[in-house]
């Protein structure tokens, strides 16, 4: 989120004086939610409303601002955490804090990981990503 933010702040002047544009990358997921992904998702809907909210205040100096959502990312990047065996165990230990396994059930957290993984392959099956 700051990112974009920053690099718009620093090169807005030049962009209003050529007329350019302004581009920045969001996610499906800037404008709908799956478990196990809140930081990721509220990056996302960070950026989408301050790309919003830039494309009206810059419109009167003629700058187009518009938001572009990759598709296919989850398989190009593998981010797919598996099927609730045993990449779920891996990340389970491995990238979970003592207080966090402790807190979720871990068959609860498996089961969400599981839809998770459900949600994304359909999206990208339908072009939703």
């Amino acid at each position: 989120m700051y990112g974009p933010v920053r690099m718009t702040k620093t090169f807005l002047p030049l962009i209003r004086q050529s007329q350019g544009r302004i581009v920045n990358v969001s996610s499906i997921f800037g404008r709908c939610v799956a478990p196990l992904t809140a930081a990721y998702c509220m990056g996302k809907y960070a950026v989408e409303a301050f790309t919003d909210v830039l494309r009206l205040e810059v419109k009167q100096f003629n700058v187009k601002v518009c938001t572009i959502e990759p598709g296919n990312h989850l398989n190009a990047t593998n981010l797919l955490w598996g099927d609730g065996s045993k990449d779920s165990d891996r990340y389970f230990q491995q990238q979970l804090n003592d207080t966090v396994r402790q807190s979720y059930n871990k068959d609860k957290l498996y089961r969400d990981m599981k839809n998770f993984g459900f949600f994304a392959k359909m999206a990208v099956s339908t072009s939703l990503l």
